[in-house]
């Protein structure tokens, strides 16, 4: 799975989708570079609905879904062209590995996006939560990137759900996409599931789910109206679930609503569990953080609502005491506690082509970098490396003069704050690895590697 940078892309302007839904747009003008994906590879599937289409290609992005095979076991591409697609579409489980990419100046950003797909629907006008999603992804290892994906149906008093995603398998992961709703954003039902830098609108339950294992990093959360942004539907101590929020931003949209009126999470069920750490929380969230599901039905007796050094006017060091329901913890959750040793494994298969990416020293403290000379091994662990300049590195990858730098220059980093980005970097892109090596002197919760 294709990692994501750390900075976030300028040059965009936001206008609006519906009802004050923002997607951001590109409006550069220009579309050039190594992150730039503005041609199909070899052998996709094409979604053209311009006035001059691509040959070959589909009007629509269910009738490019339709033309995927249904037998191979060999990876599959589906491409899709700028543009706004108002309709709703379903992926149905393939048996074959699927990456759907949406046209883009910069794979790295949700900003630059040009592919939306938007459809109107809520609860009210059918018959599951599910079914009211724009986009319905079932099948299995499935990869989504630089997609704008809308529910534009608003706010109604009861049965209004409206889900811009329905997540509802093992192995999704979603790069710089933008989900936007109202109620029930996303539904991240089950298996393992993977959302980085992408953005993440929404007002009620708009993270929420039963069974799934999911890990949102470096996510952009932004609330319209009061509310919870998670509801977890775990239902009893045996259920594998989580969500888990890290290292993202969580503010009100454009500012605009109340402060203190967003909770952190509500319980559906009575063993819910989620955890935001590292997280910045605007003065959207209330000072008790999170809340219960209702007055007659609390659900709080055997939640797992916690928090790992937050910071930010809506952070609990800002705002005093949390709910007696929740707790603070002395150490951060371990991506790989959550998606699995196997997360690693997949990475390091032969030729698999891979991003590396730093999660930055987890103490708060001097921006001042403690620099490292590390060097790799064969058969441990990847640590934090300086960028790679090849496409086709050695299979033993020397990594030396890196830096390890705390929490106030990372967030900076990722929000595009006053000190800015670490000038020596804190990436490998497009590095093939061959059982690659790593070091001791880090913490293996302090990287991560993604595949693509």
């Amino acid at each position: 799975m294709l990692g994501l940078s750390l900075v976030l892309a300028a040059c965009v302007a936001v206008t609006q989708a519906s009802s004050g839904y923002p997607v951001a747009r590109d409006t550069s003008g220009t579309c050039s570079g190594v992150h730039a994906r503005v041609s199909p590879p070899a052998g996709a599937i094409v979604v053209d609905n311009s006035a001059n289409p691509h040959p070959g290609s589909h009007a629509t992005v269910q009738a490019g879904v339709d033309a995927l095979n249904t037998t191979t076991a060999d990876p599959q591409q589906l491409f899709i062209f700028p543009g706004t697609y108002t309709e709703q579409v379903y992926i149905p489980r393939l048996t074959s590995n699927l990456t759907v990419q949406g046209y883009t100046c910069n794979t790295k950003s949700y900003q630059h996006n040009k592919v939306t797909i938007t459809y109107n629907l809520a609860l009210i006008n059918t018959t599951s939560d599910d079914l009211t999603a724009t986009l319905r992804q079932w099948n299995p290892n499935t990869k989504i990137y630089n997609l704008n994906i809308v529910n534009s149906f608003g706010h109604i008093p009861q049965n209004g759900q409206n889900l811009a995603v329905s997540a509802e398998a093992d192995g999704q992961a979603y790069y710089a996409c933008q989900l936007i709703g109202y109620q029930d954003t996303l539904l991240a039902e089950t298996g393992r599931q993977l959302y980085a830098k992408s953005l993440i609108v929404g007002a009620v339950d708009f993270i929420f789910g039963q069974k799934a294992l999911a890990w949102l990093e470096s996510i952009d959360i932004r609330t319209i109206a009061s509310g919870s942004i998670t509801a977890s539907g775990r239902d009893s101590d045996s259920n594998p679930s989580w969500y888990v929020i890290s290292r993202s931003n969580v503010s009100a949209i454009n500012n605009t609503i109340p402060a203190g009126i967003s909770y952190l999470g509500r319980p559906w069920r009575d063993y819910a569990r989620v955890v935001f750490q590292e997280t910045y929380l605007g003065n959207n969230i209330a000072a008790a953080g999170w809340s219960q599901w209702s007055t007659s039905t609390p659900n709080t007796d055997h939640v797992t609502f916690a928090e790992y050094k937050n910071y930010g006017p809506g952070s609990v060091s800002q705002e005093g005491p949390r709910a007696n329901f929740s707790q603070q913890l002395t150490a951060p959750i371990s991506i790989r506690s959550i998606l699995g040793e196997k997360f690693q494994d997949e990475c390091l298969k032969p030729e698999a082509t891979c991003t590396l990416h730093i999660l930055l020293a987890r103490s708060i403290g001097s921006p001042t970098p403690q620099s490292t000379t590390r060097k790799t091994a064969a058969a441990s662990k990847p640590t934090t490396a300086s960028p790679a300049t090849s496409p086709t590195s050695p299979s033993n990858i020397s990594v030396q003069n890196t830096s390890v730098y705390g929490v106030d220059v990372q967030q900076d980093c990722l929000n595009g704050g006053p000190t800015g980005c670490p000038s020596n970097g804190v990436l490998i892109e497009n590095v093939s690895f061959r059982n690659v090596v790593g070091t001791a002197g880090a913490n293996a919760s302090d990287y991560y590697i993604l595949c693509g």
